[in-house]
């Protein structure tokens, strides 16, 4: 955020963030549900133009003029003629190979894979679930134990009661 302030007013950063949301797709990944990592699509949102090494360029619109950014327009004419070759431009010859992802969520594993294919995420779960299941467990044991507890001490107290009547007249006017 702070690097995008240094280059960019809270006006233009602002109408970067809404034309990024309608024109990248973000809007109809958020409503249904297909953004994972909200930082991560907050950092798309903010950050300078990936694809083009002009500063002053703003989505291949130069921020100073309005004229189209000149490294974009020659981005995309080799784009095209490498199309048109055949060849794939969105995948260069030593593209990384694609990394695992968890057998479980789907998303990519960081670093090596463990031996059961999950993230750390969706091995952590099921024990930490367990773990507060257990904890409620107990603590509606408890409830139960000192609701058992009140009702006994209810009974004594109904049946102490029922051995030593009162000796007064409890419905009497009082003598004074």
């Amino acid at each position: 955020m702070l690097a995008a302030l240094d280059a960019r007013t809270p006006e233009q950063i602002a109408q970067r963030i809404g034309r990024r949301w309608v024109g990248w797709g973000f809007e109809p990944a958020w409503f249904d549900g297909r953004i994972r990592n909200p930082i991560g699509a907050a950092m798309a949102l903010l950050g300078p133009t990936p694809y083009c090494p002009d500063p002053s360029c703003e989505d291949g619109v130069m921020v100073d003029t309005g004229a189209e950014c000149r490294s974009c327009l020659e981005r995309r004419a080799n784009r095209r003629a490498a199309y048109n070759r055949g060849e794939d431009p969105r995948r260069s010859a030593k593209a990384a190979a694609p990394r695992p992802e968890c057998v479980d969520c789907g998303r990519p594993l960081v670093g090596d894979a463990p031996a059961d294919g999950m993230c750390r995420r969706c091995r952590d779960a099921p024990a930490d679930a367990i773990t507060a299941l257990k904890a409620r467990w107990a603590a509606e044991d408890a409830a139960r134990a000192e609701a058992k507890a009140l009702e006994a001490e209810a009974a004594r107290r109904r049946e102490q009661r029922a051995a030593h009547p009162p000796s007064t007249d409890q419905h009497s006017p009082p003598p004074f």
